[in-house]
């Protein structure tokens, strides 16, 4: 009897856990391996998804599973994403119902170019049914909430373009309303469009790439950082501006009150895709050495409105191309 039970224990304990999951590819866009849907609400959640493809071409891949463990949601939600060939049209709401735990991957493209939005939709419409246990709910609203985050385009990089022509016609006139003329010479329009690359192009596209991956906390944490860039590179690339304790405390301090009034979820975040977090950290070293580039511009004798004008019509012209 004995030899009997400790068998029967040692295969309890080698058993493996029936209510972790591991990411896996996705068979269809409603998938429920942790059993909490009937026909009717697996029916209405399909209905909702397909909704949403209907009015925006936007795929959402709903998923039910028992754990993420040992991973996060977050993590277990990106690898996911991953083996299943998700695009940047493809949405998914990966729940955990016994963790109570869930991640909710919407890229910009999908999210018709707002974060902000998607973030309102897990606030207000995902987290409120999950609370009561209401899977079905969670997944229709977020359906529901994705069809009306506007429709799909090329991304929000490029709908930046206009903008800058806009911002570039309106600083023409206030110039000319002031008197003011644009330089003109080879040497400062060369600074010009360095500095449209640094403080504009370049940032602006890594960040809004990142952003289709990451979670808009994550990017604003990342974002902040670019104090903390400014004050190293300062140290080593001008001759005035050297770091000090003090200069380097007050950074760090900043941004993990940042980090704090994002909230702790964000920052858990952290770490989970890698690459999309390095766009938007290296868009946040972009800004820092234009801080530092733009000091050129005072030693050329160039108006801080003659500067952000010529920048901002060179950013124009690097960019147009991309929409035409």
């Amino acid at each position: 009897l004995s030899v009997l039970l400790a068998i029967l224990a040692a295969a309890t304990l080698l058993a493996p856990s029936a209510a972790a999951e591991p990411p896996f590819r996705l068979p269809d866009y409603v998938t429920d391996n942790a059993g909490v849907l009937n026909d009717k609400q697996l029916n209405d959640v399909q209905k909702a998804v397909d909704r949403l493809y209907n009015d925006r071409h936007v795929r959402l891949w709903v998923v039910y599973v028992d754990s993420f463990a040992p991973q996060g949601a977050m993590g277990w939600a990106t690898n996911t994403r991953t083996v299943s060939d998700l695009t940047d049209s493809d949405a998914i709401l990966a729940i955990a119902t016994k963790d109570r735990s869930y991640a909710f991957l919407v890229p910009s493209a999908a999210a018709g170019g707002s974060s902000t939005k998607v973030d309102n939709i897990r606030r207000d419409q995902i987290e409120p049914a999950l609370r009561t246990n209401d899977w079905t709910g969670a997944a229709v609203n977020a359906a529901n909430g994705l069809a009306t985050t506007g429709s799909t385009g090329s991304g929000a990089g490029l709908s930046l373009v206009p903008l800058l022509i806009i911002g570039a016609v309106i600083l023409l006139l206030v110039m000319r309303l002031r008197g003011e003329r644009m330089p003109r010479g080879r040497k400062v329009w060369t600074a010009f469009f360095g500095m449209g690359l640094l403080n504009n192009v370049i940032p602006f596209s890594l960040i809004v790439a990142g952003q289709q991956h990451i979670a808009s906390g994550v990017a604003s944490i990342l974002n902040a950082s670019t104090p903390l860039f400014t004050v190293v590179l300062a140290h080593f690339l001008t001759n005035d501006e050297r770091m000090t304790g003090g200069k380097f405390a007050g950074v760090v301090i900043g941004g993990l009150g940042v980090a704090v009034m994002i909230g702790t979820d964000a920052i858990r975040h952290l770490g989970v895709g890698i690459v999309a977090q390095a766009m938007g950290v290296a868009g946040a070293a972009a800004y820092a050495f234009a801080g530092i580039y733009g000091r050129r511009f005072r030693a050329m004798g160039i108006s801080p409105m003659s500067t952000a004008t010529g920048q901002v019509i060179a950013s124009s012209l690097i960019m147009l191309p991309l929409v035409m």
